[in-house]
């Protein structure tokens, strides 16, 4: 194993946790070690996590956990003392960490045919640290300098890895949490590279685009109905992601038949956040088919409507009529007529279009 392709294998290890596995046998190759254990500890909840084992029965790993619950406070209290500085940390533990106490620890791993341990510690985070320990067989001749020269050469590009990992894990938790509040809308959300390719489509716009009926998904990228229309939403793309003239946005008639509906693209470049992100296009879709009457009761609390009133306003918020609304709820016409009589007069509207209008002003567009 070269030292080239053992950095390879470590910065792979930001993308891909699982590889650290294969990552630690190639090291221990590396270096002549049998054991080698990738672990994290949490200062504030002063645990150790046990991950990416190698080499030796997992049951080492207890040891580990109760030396290190003795250590690691000594290691932040020299850090915060400024008896130890970050840069020398990984040094200390490199070379002697606590002669003492890794003694004591190496009679408790004789029966895992262990002699010497090697730890190197990073600090990743505030309240984070990483740990990686190496062990030696007994009878191994003891570490030797290229050895050790190795490791030190190795440790600036494991903390890198674990901190990008960190990082994006980080990243996609927010990603996640974000798509789950944008999955709730009543409108269709859809995130494009320059060239229309689909990044992420929220739960209105994929049905949406299952449907096929304003927009579409072909071979991963977005289309409207016909060709004249997806010509225009990429041009439409192509316009917010190069220029600041548009940073309003711009809106993309989508027509189907005798109906239709707009998309409005809004341009993510020109900020540094985005400025070597693929994503360069956020389109908003409005979705004719979709109903939403999430707030209809929090409207109907704060104008103080009845129940009976509230269940004509959620039927007329969904186009209905006035003779369809007495058909959908089995009462008279006469009834439904009381009813929006009386919802004009609580709301301070004078008709069906300004009732809609208000409730639209208010309500969240939450899908139903």
């Amino acid at each position: 194993m070269s030292i080239t392709s053992l950095f390879d294998d470590i910065n792979n290890c930001a993308l891909d946790p699982n590889a650290w596995e294969t990552t630690l046998q190639s090291l221990c190759q590396c270096v002549g070690a049998t054991y080698a254990n990738l672990c994290h500890f949490d200062l504030l909840k002063n645990s150790v996590i046990m991950q990416s084992v190698f080499g030796v029965h997992a049951a080492v790993n207890h040891h580990l956990e109760c030396f290190y619950s003795h250590e690691i406070p000594r290691i932040v209290k020299s850090l915060d003392a400024g008896d130890l500085s970050e840069n020398e940390l990984h040094t200390e533990y490199l070379t002697r960490s606590n002669p003492l106490a890794l003694n004591t620890y190496k009679k408790e791993l004789c029966e895992y045919d262990l002699d010497e341990i090697v730890t190197l510690v990073l600090r990743y985070d505030q309240r984070k640290l990483a740990i990686l320990i190496l062990g030696w067989k007994k009878q191994h001749a003891l570490l030797r300098g290229p050895e050790l020269s190795v490791l030190e050469l190795l440790l600036p590009s494991i903390r890198r890895a674990i901190i990008l990992r960190e990082n994006l894990s980080e990243m996609r938790f927010e990603v996640a949490m974000l798509m789950k509040g944008i999955n709730a809308l009543a409108f269709g959300a859809v995130c494009t590279d320059l060239d229309g390719v689909i990044l992420t489509a929220n739960a209105t716009a994929q049905r949406m685009l299952d449907n096929g009926k304003y927009i579409r998904s072909v071979k991963g990228r977005l289309q409207g109905a016909n060709r004249s229309v997806t010509e225009e939403l990429l041009q439409a793309i192509k316009r917010v992601s190069n220029t600041s003239m548009y940073e309003h946005g711009v809106d993309v008639i989508l027509p189907y038949e005798n109906e239709g509906t707009i998309a409005h693209v809004i341009g993510l470049s020109g900020n540094e956040v985005y400025e070597n992100a693929n994503s360069v296009a956020f389109i908003l879709i409005a979705d004719p088919s979709s109903t939403y009457s999430a707030g209809i009761d929090a409207f109907g609390n704060l104008y103080e409507l009845t129940q009976a009133e509230k269940a004509v306003l959620r039927q007329l918020i969904s186009g209905k009529s006035p003779d369809e609304i007495a058909k959908q709820l089995n009462i008279s016409i006469a009834t439904v007529r009381t009813h929006l009589a009386r919802l004009f007069a609580k709301t301070k509207t004078s008709g069906q279009v300004g009732l809609v209008a208000r409730v639209r002003q208010i309500c969240l567009p939450i899908a139903s």
